[in-house]
């Protein structure tokens, strides 16, 4: 199961005010954070397990179970009473979503996909294709059985394709 401060982080390359004292407050935890157990959890991440222990009271798990405590013992990211308070002094969701910035996680999407987004992360954008000004090839691999490639060679024979040739690579026989 995924924790539940992953599933509700933001990404890293998101719009940060830096004027707002809870921001400050959490950049302030990241420099005294520097080179302990915590400095091993990207930045976003754990931005996300400070605002998800402030919020929510729950102490986050640590991603990285092989990685211990000086004194051998496991590590755990507790600092509750210090982010519930930030929590409760900035009261309410201090975090904002925003439709103006879009976060698509390294998918592909069609151009009709996309809203009025004014910042977009992580988008792989794909035209349809285009047989009129892109010529493609179909390339078979067959090493074993001759009768599936065939069987694939035969039903391309008998419909409406795009490709512009097929090309069957077997491997060489003697029989």
């Amino acid at each position: 199961v995924m924790p539940a401060s992953l599933v509700d982080h933001i990404n890293g390359n998101a719009v940060y005010n830096m004027t707002h004292p809870l921001f400050k407050s959490i950049l302030k935890e990241l420099r005294a954070e520097e080179g302990t157990l915590f400095d091993a959890v990207p930045y976003d991440y754990r931005i996300s397990q400070m605002a998800h222990e402030g919020r929510h009271g729950t102490v986050p798990e640590f991603p990285f179970r092989w990685m211990t405590n000086p004194d051998g013992r496991p590590a755990r990211l507790h600092r509750k009473k210090k982010f519930g308070m930030w929590w409760s002094r900035y009261a309410g969701n201090p975090l904002k979503e925003s439709r103006l910035v879009a976060n698509f996680a390294e998918s592909n999407y069609l151009m009709k996909h996309l809203r009025n987004e004014a910042l977009v992360h992580g988008l792989n954008v794909y035209e349809p294709l285009n047989p009129h000004t892109h010529q493609i090839s179909l390339v078979v691999s067959a090493w074993d059985d001759r009768r599936q490639h065939r069987n694939l060679l035969s039903k391309l024979e008998n419909s409406n394709h795009f490709f512009r040739e097929v090309v069957v690579v077997e491997n060489s026989r003697d029989d």
